[in-house]
């Protein structure tokens, strides 16, 4: 455990970051909050979804403890980015208690889809109409609407001197073409720093998810090739990971609920000079009603197996 003076020590690094024109981001994945009782018997997996989770109350609780320290961190983050899974199916009453409990957030912040977020059996439309709603009426939202598509969400944002571009990756399935010539337009159109937001990574992680990760080798290619992406942002493997390729970093995030071979949390970053700066862990405990414990910074290693 590393402790409170450590953490204060590690936050200063940040602010010194910042300090210098650092553009700081807390990237949030995999807060998979699910739809409470009564079960809807018209939705199959709903009950197979509450027999697998054995207290999805506890699902929210830690959400809004991500939110309540996320606004009280210094130095502030510049951005919150939420890296997809932030449902368990796209359920609308799920995607109404995410925008609830993001309401209390004041840093604006973006979205990135998940392949939970619109699960193959769940009616998109209905998830559509939801997720729209929300972004309609997301105070903080920076995600607009308009970006939610019949196949999914992608966009494009600035902050100072860097781009923000997501994109939507399903699950065990190469980027749909309409989505790759969006991006490889965006990617040709200037050369300014980027940072690429996807849902599920290139690399391993060293987990069972690893036979899910994104296996799109002529989507890598246009990526490095257009030589302004510096870091790709993803999560969906409940583990963490840094690591660099081809002068991008690759940073997989960690869900802030339950862990696969890792502990809790979320990612802090500071992107400047082109490039990352410093990267860090924010480690939870185990479960919502226990106090966060740590702060870790992460090394970032070669990806000597992309």
């Amino acid at each position: 455990m590393v402790n409170a003076v450590a953490i204060v020590s590690l936050l200063d690094k940040f602010d010194q970051c910042c300090r210098e024109g650092g553009l700081l981001i807390a990237h949030v994945c995999d807060c998979h909050l699910l739809q409470g009782k009564p079960i809807d018997a018209s939705d199959p997996k709903h009950q197979q979804d509450h027999d697998a989770c054995p207290n999805p109350d506890l699902m929210p609780l830690r959400l809004a403890e991500v939110v309540s320290e996320l606004n009280a961190l210094r130095p502030r983050p510049h951005f919150v980015l939420f890296g997809g899974d932030m449902t368990e199916r796209g359920r609308p009453i799920e995607w109404d208690d995410f925008f609830r409990i993001a309401a209390g957030l004041n840093i604006p912040y973006f979205l990135t889809l998940g392949n939970h977020d619109h699960d193959e059996e769940s009616d998109w439309s209905r998830s559509r109409e939801a997720l729209c709603r929300g972004l309609r009426s997301a105070g903080m939202c920076r995600t607009p609407p308009e970006a939610v598509t019949d196949g999914g969400l992608y966009h494009s944002a600035r902050h100072g001197s860097w781009r923000l571009l997501v994109v939507d990756s399903l699950f065990d399935v190469p980027l749909d073409g309409v989505q790759r010539d969006w991006l490889a337009r965006a990617l040709s159109s200037d050369g300014t720093p980027t940072i690429l937001s996807m849902h599920r990574p290139f690399v391993k992680v060293g987990n069972a998810m690893d036979r899910y990760r994104m296996r799109d080798p002529e989507l890598l290619r246009l990526i490095i090739e257009s030589g302004c992406v510096r870091v790709i942002l993803s999560g969906h493997t409940h583990k963490r990971r840094a690591c660099s390729h081809a002068k991008i970093t690759h940073l997989v995030s960690p869900t802030i609920q339950d862990a696969i071979d890792d502990t809790p949390g979320y990612r802090l970053l500071c992107l400047h000079d082109g490039g990352v700066a410093l990267t860090a862990n924010r480690e939870l405990a185990e479960h919502a009603e226990v106090a966060p414990d740590a702060l870790q910074l992460d090394k970032i290693e070669p990806c000597d197996d992309i």
